[in-house]
């Protein structure tokens, strides 16, 4: 178990009001990795494809790539320089989702915990997946709170009653990361 770990936030781009998780994770974690990670503290299932923006460079899915290919073994530690630094993961359903990882400045001590990866914080429940992007999650959100929108009992039968924006469930979400290892 390593005793600092990477603590990570990763912001849902263009979301209001504002979809984000803090995680940490280990140094060493690879992208496919960190791409699971992302995908269970977001809430998110299955995309179609995904990739990472490093550095202006993609590192694209490596399941799309040649089974020869190295970058599933490629760790974060070596892509990022910087505490603070900022990069890109965008994962694509029937719509593309663009989200900002930020490396934070601060240092996490998970020498004590029993596990290599957790979420501490969040906000915002996860959009669903198929609404448009993120112009169509406005929309969304409009109908979905607006008995008088025209299209609001059609998101209700498509989505059900029961999305919240505001949910965000920790533990789900620790648990869903435990299922990971």
């Amino acid at each position: 178990m390593p005793s600092t770990s990477f603590l990570l936030r990763v912001d849902l781009q263009g979301a209001s009001p504002k979809i984000w998780r803090r995680f940490f994770v280990p140094p060493a974690i690879t992208l496919p990795e960190l791409h699971r990670v992302v995908q269970a503290v977001m809430g998110w299932h299955r995309p179609r494809s995904w990739h990472f923006v490093i550095r202006r460079k993609c590192y694209p899915d490596t399941e799309l790539m040649s089974e020869d290919s190295d970058m599933a073994k490629v760790a974060l530690c070596s892509l990022v320089g910087r505490r603070g630094m900022i990069f890109q993961y965008i994962c694509q359903f029937e719509d593309t989702w663009k989200h900002r990882l930020t490396l934070s400045n601060d240092h996490f001590d998970s020498s004590k915990l029993d596990v290599d990866t957790m979420c501490v914080a969040g906000e915002g429940a996860c959009p669903p997946r198929d609404v448009g992007g993120i112009e169509g999650y406005v929309e969304f959100l409009r109908a979905f709170e607006d008995p008088e929108h025209p299209d609001h009992y059609d998101i209700l039968d498509e989505f059900g009653e029961d999305f919240d924006r505001d949910e965000f469930y920790l533990d789900r979400i620790n648990a869903s990361l435990r299922a990971l290892t």
